[in-house]
């Protein structure tokens, strides 16, 4: 049974077909109308001037159709416009079954002129945004080509049959559906994300592709594109600027118009070809050419079918120049020129696409013919069946065995065996497992030698989770990257990084000797993967990678250059690479007396047992815990030990622990439990240390929350890294409600207690954190009660970064951070973390919708931040709020200023109406900029009334305006704020009004009044400081106020 997203798309497309189907039914009805017009006993003459006139009017005509749907479609939506476009369709066949004149027949053909150029644009518009990616070839071309046609021929076959004003009325009938059926549609998700109807744009979206996971993240991606693009229409009104801007300089391109040139070549081309001229005299030519006035029982039009049939069968099968590239009068050596660059681009040694793969071989076997001058005669002849004799044919299913796996270069002395034999191994793989029974043999028996292509796809959701998740999601070693949290992973030590495509095999061939690299070389090298198929800018343009995969090894982190990779894709090549610099930091020696046991010291008694890699990562892992040495003196061994079976052992004062497992995993965890253990804090000894660090102790305390199988030794590492803290950690499993309150939800998890008792969480790794953490002791991890309190506003002024539950926010963790240690002494002011969990998820959704939010609460007023996340503009608005005071007016105060009685300075006012939200909230934070630049101004204020509902004044205030009234003048000048929206463009409205020393110059008068007094001086010349900006110039606005003001203070 068909699903409703199934029916959903299944009406769509039948009224597309039935839309073309119309569209071509105008031709076959118009080329009996014609040949009907011409004959002498017709009411209406027609000459060959009128007939050229109705053939080809709507060539013109539909160029306004193209324009019309623009128009019509982002008003009323796709189906409403289909519907709109088809009534005067159906008025022009009505016409021309009344139709008495020529006047009456042109004006029908202007109307279906117009109205076929919209449907024609408005079906593929449809097509693109209604189906399926995957689908989406098959159905254009099912609706460009097939309907078309059929609506064609069956115009033509009627006209033949019945006069053409009941043809007319016939052709009511698909029109009308055209009309009818897509009023049952759902409206295109695209559109309604584009209009801001973002919750219907879901539900439509949902209905048409399901609720899967791919389906899912398609629909994210399209409103988030959606939303930024109505964000930056919204955000700034030189839209019409922006646009021409970027119209000049495309035609600025060389490439802008050769595509130009190229449509419009090939819109001539087809039109005087007589494309749509054939279809509407059809009729006629073919009366003309049998002679007869019944066609359709002429001799001559079965020979004239059976023509076409030959050609249209001829034309299926592309010709060997054609595949080749050359043409018909090409010489042998250009034939082997070109067969030898095709060669090359397609050989199935470089292409595993079973489509390439295929074009290889049509390309070989045109080769073949075209080379041989006797075959290539007999192909010019009699075409490709008669002269195409395959040299490597085969008789039986042996034969056909070895040239499917041996090829035609089997034993060439001059191809590359080793690529000749990896080739075959990918075709026998691909044979095995594209067959469900051969592949179910091979999972359970094994082949040797197969290749598997293990992240193959074979669906649109497969491809669409390819895409956007990659290789490596939720792999819990390897460490997805993106463009924002690129260098924020890189830190110090070793990085390794991956830049591959989840489609390029020789990237899925890494995959897993990259997972496995990750999980060996854990805590030692950060393994990093960057899906550059989804992030291709950036591979591109910022790290300039050119193939895939590439990679990248870091040596100290973020500090210095990156090295290429360039050795094998395999693990044991990685692992050769990648030792030589750990054993440049690392090194194992091998001694021959025993050391003192008064710190931490292994001695490793079979170093055959261990491997030397392995023994290297021991021994780099317990770097300043633990000494690893070598012993290979039997007499020291036995000093050591009595049982020949161990393989290490671990000595430390009075601890002495003998290890028999060769596994370094074992053999750490051993070695780590032998090390002194970690004070354990409960409820009291945590409220005794935030006690102490609030009476004014200074060293901070890092907790660590295990988990029930944690060796701890990360925990014993960042020790020994930052001596000068203190050190403890919290069982999650014996002190539950201790862990709920300090809002850790699972176990590994790092937090620290800084000076002042204040808490802070991490997330992100603990060797980037705590130190980091520590020092910024004004930002606190809030829990639900803490950040109710601050909305209250009875804590004072808090900057809150709020993250919604499961959204990322690793971009603007760190920004977040060094803005409030920048106001570390600043004792007014703190900043918190609320990071959300299921259970809390109530209290960000009111603050943070679809997005992490940064706000600023000063007591009960709120103020959220909207601009880009970098620490300058951040610390910008902050402090913006700081020095600018509160520009909020009442009502009362409103009034005031707009009595000429009660008014004592001259003042801007934004009258911004109660459905207002991020629109006046932008406007508010200009409006403080604007106060700013006019501080030097004591007789100017600034303010603004913000409408919490509508009564009053307020009831007046219907969209954001400001205001301008002036010193002891009753006439007060008014801006649209939707009009312009941002400080430099009011700045420069303002000046301009409340004082005239700025003189507006044009050309004609900086001659007359500027350039003439250098031309000609006089002794009361004054001196002239002339700014020049352009109307283009967005910075030019931005500095135009400080030359405004320097003129009137001055």
């Amino acid at each position: 049974m068909l699903r409703s997203e199934s029916l959903r798309q299944l009406l769509i497309i039948s009224s597309l077909i039935l839309c073309s189907i119309s569209d071509g039914f105008i031709f076959g009805q118009m080329s009996g109308m014609v040949d009907d017009l011409r004959g002498k006993e017709s009411q209406i003459t027609l000459n060959d001037a009128d007939v050229s006139l109705i053939a080809s009017i709507i060539n013109a005509t539909c160029i306004m159709g193209f324009g019309v749907v623009a128009l019509l479609s982002e008003k009323f939506g796709r189906r409403k416009t289909i519907s709109i476009l088809s009534i005067p369709v159906l008025v022009s066949y009505v016409m021309v079954y009344l139709g008495q004149d020529m006047a009456t027949i042109v004006t029908s053909r202007v109307i279906v002129g117009v109205c076929y150029g919209g449907v024609l644009i408005l079906t593929y518009i449809a097509m693109a945004e209604y189906m399926n990616p995957n689908k989406r070839a098959f159905y254009i071309n099912l609706i460009s080509a097939t309907g078309p046609s059929v609506g064609t021929v069956l115009g033509h076959v009627l006209c033949l049959l019945l006069h053409w004003r009941t043809v007319a009325l016939i052709g009511l009938i698909p029109t009308g559906l055209s009309a009818i059926l897509p009023l049952f549609w759902v409206e295109s998700p695209s559109w309604l994300a584009s209009q801001g109807r973002f919750e219907e744009c879901k539900k439509v979206y949902r209905e048409l592709f399901g609720k899967s996971n791919a389906s899912e993240a398609q629909l994210e991606l399209l409103i988030e594109t959606e939303r930024a693009k109505r964000n930056e229409i919204t955000g700034n009104k030189r839209n019409f600027a922006i646009v021409v801007e970027k119209m000049r300089t495309a035609m600025n391109k060389k490439y802008f118009w050769k595509i130009m040139v190229l449509g419009a070549v090939i819109n001539i081309y087809r039109i005087a070809a007589g494309k749509l001229m054939f279809s509407t005299l059809a009729i006629t030519m073919l009366q003309e050419l049998t002679e007869s006035s019944n066609i359709l029982v002429s001799k001559y039009i079965n020979i004239l079918y059976l023509c076409v049939l030959i050609h249209n069968a001829n034309l299926m099968d592309v010709s060997y120049y054609e595949i080749l590239g050359v043409s018909k009068q090409a010489a042998t050596q250009e034939i082997k020129q070109a067969y030898k660059k095709l060669a090359i681009k397609y050989h199935p040694d470089k292409n595993s696409d079973e489509a390439v793969q295929e074009k290889f071989l049509k390309i070989t076997e045109a080769y073949e013919t075209l080379k041989d001058p006797e075959k290539r005669r007999k192909y010019d002849i009699y075409g490709s069946h008669g002269a195409y004799t395959r040299k490597y044919d085969y008789q039986s299913q042996s034969e056909y065995n070895n040239l499917f796996y041996n090829g035609l270069y089997h034993n060439d002395p001059y191809v590359d065996e080793a690529v000749q034999e990896k080739f075959l191994k990918i075709t026998e793989a691909y044979e095995t497992l594209k067959d469900p029974e051969k592949r179910r043999k091979y999972d359970i028996y094994g082949s040797h030698g197969a290749y598997t292509r293990k992240y193959d796809y074979q669906s649109q959701s497969e491809y669409n989770n390819l895409f956007y998740n990659g290789l490596y999601h939720n792999d819990p070693y390897v460490v997805t990257l993106s463009s924002s949290t690129f260098y924020v992973h890189l830190t110090d030590g070793f990085h390794f990084i991956n830049f591959y495509s989840p489609f390029c095999p020789p990237c899925q061939n890494l995959a897993d000797h990259w997972k496995r690299f990750a999980e060996v070389y854990h805590g030692i090298v950060k393994v990093g993967a960057v899906n550059c198929k989804y992030h291709n800018s950036f591979c591109y343009h910022n790290m300039r990678i050119g193939s895939y995969p590439t990679l990248l090894f870091y040596p100290n982190g973020k500090i210095g250059n990156y090295i290429y990779y360039r050795g094998d894709d395999t693990f044991d090549a990685l692992e050769e690479f990648v030792m030589n610099y750990i054993k440049s930091k690392i090194h194992v020696p091998v001694v021959s007396q025993l050391r003192s046991s008064e710190k931490p010291i292994a001695y490793v008694l079979e170093p055959n047992n261990i491997d030397d890699n392995a023994l290297t990562r021991i021994a780099f892992h317990l770097k300043g815990l633990t000494t690893v040495v070598v012993i290979d003196d039997e007499e020291l061994r036995d000093d050591l030990t009595e049982d020949p079976d161990t393989v290490v052992v671990f000595q430390y004062k009075k601890n002495h622990i003998e290890i028999s497992s060769n596994d370094e995993k074992t053999i750490i965890k051993k070695i780590v439990e032998s090390l002194p253990k970690m004070e354990e804090i409960d409820p009291n000894k945590l409220k005794d240390i935030r006690n102490k660090l609030r009476s004014g102790a200074n060293k901070p305390w890092v907790l660590y929350f295990p988990s029930e199988d944690d060796d701890k030794l990360l925990l014993h590492q960042m020790k020994i890294k930052y001596p000068n803290m203190n050190f403890g950690t919290i069982d999650c499993k014996s002190q539950q409600e201790l862990c709920v309150s300090l809002q850790v939800e699972s176990a590994p998890c790092w937090a620290v207690l800084k000076w002042g008792g204040v808490y802070q969480r991490s997330y992100t790794p603990p060797d980037t954190f705590i130190q980091t953490a520590a020092d910024v002791y004004n930002l606190h991890t809030l829990s639900a009660s803490e950040l109710q309190r601050i909305l209250d506003g009875d804590v004072g002024t808090w900057v809150l970064l709020v993250v919604p539950y499961k959204l990322s926010w690793d971009h603007i963790a760190e920004p977040f951070t060094e803005v409030s240690k920048h106001y570390l002494d600043s004792e007014d002011i703190n900043f918190g973390i609320m990071v959300c969990t299921l259970q809390t998820e109530q209290y960000c959704r009111r603050l943070a919708q679809n997005q992490p939010a940064i706000l600023v609460q000063e007591g009960r007023n709120q103020h959220v931040y909207n601009g880009r996340i970098d620490i300058e503009n951040i610390i910008d608005f902050i402090q913006l709020l700081k020095d600018s005071g509160s520009v909020s007016l009442s009502e009362q105060e409103a009034l005031g200023i707009m009595t000429l009685s009660g008014r004592k300075h001259c003042w801007l006012v934004a009258f911004l109406p109660a459905s207002c939200d991020r629109f006046c909230q932008d406007i508010a934070h200009q409006w403080r900029i604007i106060a700013r630049r006019l501080r030097p101004l004591d007789w100017m204020r600034v303010g603004v009334l913000q409408c919490t509902e509508s009564r009053g004044l307020c009831a007046n205030v219907r969209q954001p305006t400001a205001r301008l009234y002036l010193l002891n003048n009753k006439q007060h000048y008014t801006l649209n704020l939707q009009q312009k929206s941002e400080a430099p463009y009011i700045l420069e409205w303002t000046l301009d009004h409340i004082d005239d020393s700025v003189e507006k110059l044009r050309w004609h008068t900086f001659a007359k009044q500027v350039a003439a007094e250098d031309i000609h001086p006089h002794m009361y010349k004054r001196p002239w400081l002339v700014y020049f900006h352009s109307p283009r110039c967005y910075h030019c606005f931005e500095k135009y106020p400080d030359f405004a003001l320097a003129a009137i203070v001055s």
